[in-house]
């Protein structure tokens, strides 16, 4: 079965074998495949882990297709950072991240998680506000 046409369908092309592996493992594991076991399997995951992310003044992290997830990690701009999810999607900062602007700063410690869900957003505007909104 040629499952190429699906995954397109989906918005997941095989460009790695880890997908392709993903989607043959998936289908060993079940007996009644569906469409949204299928999405769950491919669902795109960045991870950002252990990284320095620094922009001169804007960082927008959108998970729009796919979960976003930051650990370890220094993010600056110098004016504003925004991190949200869309509706299927998700966002996790934290486990010792820090998101920081010139004029504010999250911080979150070992074992400390924002996540955000459902078109859920966190601003750090330029004025130094921060803005949690759904």
């Amino acid at each position: 079965m040629d499952i190429t046409p699906l995954l397109k369908e989906l918005g997941v092309g095989i460009a790695s074998s880890a997908v392709y592996d993903a989607v043959r493992g998936y289908f060993r594991s079940t007996t009644a495949p569906t469409i949204a076991g299928l999405k769950e399997t491919v669902r795109p995951i960045l991870n950002i882990a252990g990284a320095d992310v620094v922009a001169d003044r804007v960082i927008d992290f959108l998970a729009r297709n796919g979960d976003i997830r930051i650990v370890g990690t220094s993010i600056y701009a110098s004016e504003s950072i925004t991190m949200s999810s869309s509706r299927d999607t998700r966002f996790d900062f934290g486990h010792g991240s820090t998101s920081r602007t010139d004029k504010s700063s999250i911080a979150a410690g070992l074992g400390a998680n924002i996540t955000g869900t459902g078109g859920a957003k966190i601003e750090q505007t330029k004025d130094g506000g921060i803005r949690f909104s759904v």
